[in-house]
């Protein structure tokens, strides 16, 4: 829903349920200064401000909210505010939650419920509870903050009420760097309506843009770009950060692109959104891998890409009928079959045009996988174009779906090409058409488009059960055969159990400048009782089947532990060796 839509059924619904925000003398329903205020300060407040989206719609009076109690409360319960999309559904569970998710509690739902029921009771303005703040969206201890050559001037609101322009933004990078967070900084909240951040790592958008950086596009970053969604922003966004020990890699010719989808008020504005980023201090242990899949125009010799269709018709194509409701575009992939290992999922987003109604992502289980269930990723049942976001899971603790080799890929989207549509309805009047025509895939606002972003990292185990000590890899890799003497650093993690015994891992990233291959060590072995320390150490390179394997030694004292490793072996041919130590100190 746009803002200009919330706000007119707001008041709509004020006219309608004719709530004067007066006590009904109930002395057990919620009020304002108690109960409710606390909730709109931490959830909406971010946009409906002074300055925001929504200026005009303001909840610090407390007469004023009480008139819209009812509003609120429809557009709480209807899933319409805060806004957030995905949900879960028969088709689609989630058992592990998105990150900083900013939908209501029910309980929070349950009392603005009661508090409208009641006619928005105001409560004691002596006595009101403390008002949260909105979420913080800055970056904590960002490196750099970039901004567009110029600024791009908005539209007055009139024909249309969206505008769509991109940023293209050269950092001025001198070498490779890796991107471990960022966080988008609008410049005008009050036209700023969503955006979607892309990297261009061959910097092919510089040849497009004007003076003050921009290029027109819509929905992407165009079809002559080569560049990948890495996240998004809508307001109250926070930072989008990588999990713990990866990054994104950006070359020196890196571009940022910022695709921005202004929403027009009455008076032309000027808008330099910038991008906040902080990179890593030392080579990541893995790195994080963002990439699109879908939009497939044909079926393969192995049934997968587009599958057959409702409305096919001399073979399988992705096409739209004018005056077509509820058609549906379905494609598989396999795009997990070339990885060495399971990967865990940290980010989610799809992507359709204005005809769009609804999509969904899941995974279909191969014979390796050692989950037996399929997994849904996202389903945005009420998909809505003007609120797309990035949704997030923690994988950093774990807490995130997992793709194996051998998996597929699917997505479901489905379309309304009706007027019934509004979507539809809003690209005829930019084309000056009357009626609805057939729908192909392409970029363009009467095009369509059937998209999944993914965010992937390897799944790396980096800490041992029941960890005793923690601590650090620190090590120097060489060969003579490839032509390389690195040193290579990364998270330790021991448990020394009662009886002596050792167990250990070690991890960390080897950045061959176009490849970064992660390295891990895996260490057995016992603690006598004069503190010596000594056992087995195999090294293994993902991606690889060659390990290297010898015995190492050790000290515990007090509460360090320290190893020493001096071991080679051969890998794809060439002889690898590895020098250096592991240390840790106990966990409290």
């Amino acid at each position: 829903m746009t803002p200009l839509l919330f706000a007119t059924s707001l008041a709509a619904l004020v006219s309608c349920n004719g709530d004067t925000g007066d006590d009904t003398g109930d002395p057990e329903a919620p009020t304002y200064y108690q109960d409710i205020a606390p909730i709109l300060s931490e959830n909406c407040m971010v946009c409906h401000t002074e300055g925001g989206m929504q200026p005009g719609i303001l909840f610090d009076d407390a007469e004023t909210t009480g008139i819209l109690s009812g509003a609120i409360d429809h557009a709480v319960s209807d899933g319409q505010m805060p806004p957030f999309y995905a949900e879960e559904t028969d088709e689609c569970p989630n058992p592990w939650g998105f990150e900083r998710d900013p939908r209501l509690t029910q309980e929070e739902e349950d009392l603005i419920a009661a508090w409208a029921a009641a006619g928005g009771p105001v409560g004691d303005a002596d006595n009101p509870a403390t008002l949260p703040p909105p979420p913080s969206t800055d970056l904590a201890d960002s490196d750099m903050t970039v901004f567009p050559a110029g600024k791009w001037t908005t539209s007055e609101f009139g024909e249309a009420q969206d505008e769509f322009i991109c940023f293209s933004i050269d950092p001025g990078l001198t070498s490779q760097e890796w991107l471990e967070a960022f966080q988008v900084i609008p410049d005008d909240l009050e036209v700023v309506h969503h955006v979607l951040v892309g990297l261009d790592t061959e910097g092919t958008s510089a040849g497009l843009v004007d003076e003050n950086g921009t290029y027109p596009c819509f929905g992407g970053f165009g079809a002559d770009v080569t560049a990948t969604f890495i996240g998004g922003w809508i307001p109250g966004a926070s930072p989008i950060e990588f999990p713990t020990q990866s990054a994104l890699r950006m070359t020196s010719d890196s571009r940022i692109l910022l695709q921005m989808h202004y929403h027009l008020v009455n008076e032309p504005h000027e808008d330099g959104t910038g991008l906040a980023m902080r990179f890593a201090e030392d080579t990541p242990v893995r790195e994080a891998y963002l990439g699109l899949a879908g939009n497939a125009s044909l079926q393969n010799g192995d049934g997968t890409g587009l599958q057959p269709g409702p409305n096919d018709e001399g073979g399988v194509a992705f096409l739209i009928p004018a005056d077509v409701s509820n058609h549906t575009e379905t494609m598989a992939f396999k795009v997990w079959d070339s990885l060495p290992r399971q990967t865990e999922i940290f980010l989610v987003a799809n992507h359709m045009h204005y005809v769009g109604r609804d999509m969904r992502l899941w995974i279909e289980r191969g014979e390796d996988s050692e989950d037996p269930e399929d997994a849904c990723l996202l389903h945005t049942p009420q998909w809505d174009f003007d609120w797309q976001q990035f949704y997030r899971y923690d994988a950093s603790g774990g807490n995130a779906p997992v793709a194996y080799p051998g998996d597929t890929l699917w997505l479901q989207c489905e379309y309304d090409n009706t007027v019934e549509n509004d979507g539809v309805q809003r690209a005829l009047d930019e084309y000056g058409l009357d009626e609805p025509v057939d729908v192909t895939l392409g970029d363009g606002s009467l095009d369509e488009m059937c998209i999944a972003v993914l965010g992937q990292v390897y799944q790396v185990p980096m800490v041992v059960e029941d960890e005793t000590h923690s601590g650090e890899l620190d090590i120097t890799i060489s060969s003579t055969d490839f032509g390389f003497d690195t040193d290579c650093a990364g998270p330790a993690s021991f448990q020394v159990t009662g009886a002596g015994e050792l167990a250990g891992l070690a991890v960390c990233g080897l950045d061959l400048g176009t490849l970064l291959v992660t390295i891990e060590f895996d260490l057995g072995g016992t603690v006598e009782s004069d503190g010596t320390a000594s056992g087995e150490l195999t090294v293994g390179v993902l991606g690889l089947n060659d390990n290297a394997s010898g015995s190492w030694q050790g000290t515990v004292d007090g509460d360090t532990l320290d190893i020493t490793i001096d071991i080679g072996g051969t890998f794809s041919g060439g002889q690898v060796d590895f020098s250096g130590s592991a240390s840790g100190s106990e966990t409290p």
